[in-house]
């Protein structure tokens, strides 16, 4: 009877350990078939931080992108991020889709070119001083696995800015130190986010990242990992800010992508503000957006405006 119940117990912990394994397969098989859906892209993670010394204005935030051919979908945290809201860029479809999950509402505009309407309620020009120098220092350290070369550039201009009749002109002068790889199959995740704010609004138009982008790749080239500078901003006669600032990139890797991250979401309402321009244009110049825009306008320029 003992053999017997032995026997028994062993062809137990058997079938018990086949089952098990058979599990394990079938877990095996099923993420195997799910990252077939998959595609390798690339992950970006950055990070950005600048302190100007005055309460409330140390800022940090982290930018996440997951690149896939043509298609960029970047989520942020920190200031300026709100309710899991997240872009994805197009550049074969010249396209920028904004998704709100909290309103369930997706936008849609150009990438290539604002949308039709008229002038941005507040607009800000870049006038270069003659002064612009980059400093060769020769190897940096590796980051994340990359070669990198360092610079450092010196450089100033005038911001001009204009809000209707009123107007004022600070100045900036900018010292930063950049490392740079030559490795140019990295994404370059930098020209991407700066190709996007330099898109105006209703509310804003600023070719400051354009002419500062276009002053800086006739001298420096390749893909931007980390960069820190001290921005001094004056208005008026006063006293400039000095602002310490650092932004680099904390992850690169490739990954396997899921293309339905990039897709639109079932049941989102979803416009398209190339057809919506003359409807947003109107709304943005009610009184209750006008009055918006000048305290934005006090806000940039403080005492001096004139």
């Amino acid at each position: 009877m003992d053999g017997v119940w032995r026997a028994l117990s062993g062809a137990r912990r058997r079938l018990r350990w086949f089952a098990a394994r058979a599990a394990v397969l079938c877990a095996i098989t099923a993420i195997q078939g799910c990252d077939s859906q998959r595609a390798q892209g690339w992950v970006i993670s950055t990070t950005t931080w600048s302190d100007s010394g005055i309460p409330g204005h140390d800022v940090t935030s982290t930018t996440r992108g997951e690149l896939l051919g043509a298609k960029l979908r970047v989520t942020s945290s920190g200031v300026g991020a709100a309710f899991g809201n997240y872009i994805i860029l197009d550049s074969a479809a010249s396209t920028i889709t904004t998704v709100y999950p909290k309103g369930k509402l997706v936008l849609t505009s150009s990438w290539s070119k604002p949308a039709r309407g008229a002038s941005p309620l507040i607009t800000m020009e870049a006038h270069m001083d003659s002064g612009y120098t980059v400093e060769d220092l020769g190897r940096g350290e590796p980051i994340l696995g990359h070669t990198t070369h360092r610079y450092s550039e010196t450089l100033g201009y005038e911001l001009r800015v204009a809000a209707g009749s009123d107007t004022c002109r600070r100045h900036r002068r900018i010292v930063t130190e950049l490392w740079v790889t030559p490795d140019t199959r990295v994404p370059d995740i930098e020209a991407a986010t700066k190709r996007l704010s330099s898109l105006p609004t209703p509310m804003l138009g600023s070719d400051v990242t354009r002419i500062l982008a276009e002053k800086r790749g006739e001298k420096i080239q390749g893909v931007l990992l980390k960069r820190t500078s001290t921005i001094h901003d004056s208005a008026g006669h006063g006293d400039p800010v000095v602002t310490h600032a650092r932004w680099e990139v904390t992850e690169v890797k490739h990954a396997l992508i899921d293309p339905a991250d990039f897709r639109v979401p079932a049941g989102y309402k979803s416009e398209d503000i190339r057809k919506l321009a003359p409807r947003v244009d109107s709304s943005m110049r009610s009184a209750a957006a006008l009055e918006a825009a000048k305290q934005v306008f006090r806000r940039m320029c403080g005492q001096g405006s004139a």
